[in-house]
């Protein structure tokens, strides 16, 4: 594929109501990483793309051939499932609910996992749902409603299948966004669960964790410590994941000072990069810990009175 596919499906994106973002394979372009360049710092609150800026950024980065959407006001479910007819059932039921609302498109770029887009008026947290079966243990499978500050390829080659992403019923730069279904934070979260419940009961699948407006907890509605613990070190959900571990052990009585330490500690364990994204969330952990104790404290005055 070459820059010029890329900008002109760009430029078709925008048309048709999207906000586009260059890729390297599936990440935006992150200095040191994935390019020589430049980063596309700020990327999450891109807004107004204007022909003359996607001609920029071909110049800019002549080989992030690959193009994303902004999911922000374009919501996608993103379904990281390896169970084929897990994964059909689980459109099917996407369909029944929203295909009289709205036209439901299809991306596929290593099957059987697959994407759904669909539009909303007010960007809503990222839910995420990690799931296990007997025997598939360790795959990563996990569903995630995509939105606020979160993208999702849309143009250009698998990074592992060297294939290009395929679309079924239309594409984001042949359909216009006010066509998707439209979707908001209640709806999404009632659509993961009943996912998850359908997943549950038909394919043997276990939720082991579920991340939804910042907090990851049990499905029964309990914080994990071990999951948290394991995000960090693992690099997943790290702003949520801080957050949440912040809050327990402030919880637990353990001095501000002692969290921030132990915190960081866990970040410096991680194996991932310790890239910018890495740093700029070290770097947030002492604010991360000040609010959990002004929370808690919060609310053991409430209680008090």
């Amino acid at each position: 594929m070459r820059i010029e596919d890329a900008t002109a499906c760009r430029l078709a994106i925008v048309h048709h109501g999207f906000t586009p973002l260059p890729l390297f394979g599936k990440e935006p372009p992150q200095f040191g990483k994935n390019n020589a360049r430049r980063g596309f710092a700020g990327w999450q609150h891109l807004a107004n793309v204007t022909s003359s800026l996607i001609h920029m950024w071909a110049r800019v980065w002549p080989d992030a051939l690959n193009t994303g959407i902004l999911t922000a006001l374009t919501p996608a479910l993103d379904l990281d499932l390896l169970n084929e007819l897990a994964a059909i059932d689980v459109e099917e039921l996407v369909r029944e609910r929203f295909e009289g609302n709205g036209r439901v498109l299809v991306r596929i770029g290593k099957p059987p996992k697959r994407a759904i887009p669909f539009r909303t008026e007010a960007p809503f947290p990222k839910i995420t749902a990690a799931l296990t079966r007997a025997g598939a243990e360790g795959l990563g499978e996990k569903l995630e409603l995509l939105c606020d500050r979160q993208q999702l390829v849309a143009h250009g080659i698998h990074p592992q299948t060297a294939r290009a992403y395929a679309w079924f019923g239309g594409t984001p730069w042949t359909v216009p966004r006010d066509e998707l279904p439209l979707i908001d934070a209640k709806q999404a979260g009632k659509l993961v669960s009943d996912i998850v419940d359908l997943l549950t009961k038909d394919y043997g699948y276990t939720p082991t964790r579920i991340v939804s407006r910042g907090l990851s907890t049990h499905p029964e509605g309990s914080p994990d410590w071990n999951v948290l613990v394991a995000n960090i070190i693992s690099g997943a959900d790290l702003h949520e994941s801080i957050r949440g571990l912040a809050c327990k052990l402030i919880r637990s009585g353990m001095h501000p000072g002692a969290a921030v330490h132990m915190l960081r500690g866990l970040m410096r364990a991680s194996s991932v990069p310790h890239d910018d994204r890495w740093r700029e969330r070290y770097d947030d952990i002492p604010r991360q810990v000040f609010g959990a104790t002004r929370l808690i404290d919060t609310q053991h005055q409430a209680t008090a009175d």
